[in-house]
């Protein structure tokens, strides 16, 4: 019974260490606009993290019926590659998505989790093959402006891409992506640690365990 009990106090232990840490790492969100009024095949852009950030994901301006869509990311601006497809890494594809209407959020099936550090800047293209509807943006004032920040990221006044890499100059500017950027505090890998109010609550419980081993082996011996 003593060690039935002791090992469930240690599972109840590791549960609360893992619901913890699952909780930390909450999920934020910025958003351009959602105002339309241009579109071409799809967008580059650039995120500056003023905080260590994660991006996990996109909505966007999708043009309906609904398309094949393309993410990828550079390190530093996009600037002088935007024809370099050597340059760029393929995050992820995702095929059919349908468009939830124009100028409002669809949200992209594509999981990003790039991390960037504090104080650089990554940059996005996020596009159609070429072959459906295409995205939609609003022409903007100036590239690489900061067009909407929070307390963790800026996202930067870009540019409008034709398929695939401009397609031999096809650039538009300045444009601003429309669309949502989620992400997350510091690194995807980091394991959140629990505040000193969490190791209280977990020291707590324990104890609270132990407690109850004590009371049980008591009884018995007594009775």
């Amino acid at each position: 019974m003593k060690n039935k009990l002791v090992g469930s106090v240690i599972l109840l232990i590791f549960a609360l260490l893992f619901t913890f840490g699952a909780t930390n790492a909450s999920a934020l969100s910025l958003t351009t606009t959602y105002a339309g009024g241009n579109g071409q095949d799809g967008n580059m852009f650039s995120i500056t993290a003023l905080n260590a950030v994660t991006i996990t994901g996109f909505d966007g301006n999708l043009d309906p019926p609904s398309d094949n869509y393309r993410i990828y990311y550079k390190t530093g601006t996009y600037q002088g590659f935007e024809a370099n497809p050597g340059a760029w890494t393929l995050v992820g594809t995702a095929n059919n998505v349908t468009s939830a209407g124009a100028n409002v959020p669809t949200h992209i099936p594509i999981t990003v989790n790039v991390a960037i550090p504090a104080g650089q800047t990554y940059s996005f293209y996020i596009t159609t093959d070429g072959t459906g509807s295409g995205v939609r943006y609003t022409d903007g004032s100036t590239e690489g402006a900061v067009y909407v920040q929070d307390s963790n990221i800026q996202i930067l006044e870009g540019i409008g891409v034709e398929y695939p890499f401009g397609n031999g100059g096809n650039f538009y500017t300045p444009r601003v992506w429309n669309g949502t950027v989620y992400y997350e505090l510091g690194a995807a890998t980091a394991t959140a640690v629990p505040t000193l109010s969490e190791w209280g609550m977990i020291a707590f419980m324990a104890m609270a365990g132990l407690l109850s081993v004590y009371y049980l082996r008591r009884r018995k011996a007594t009775a």
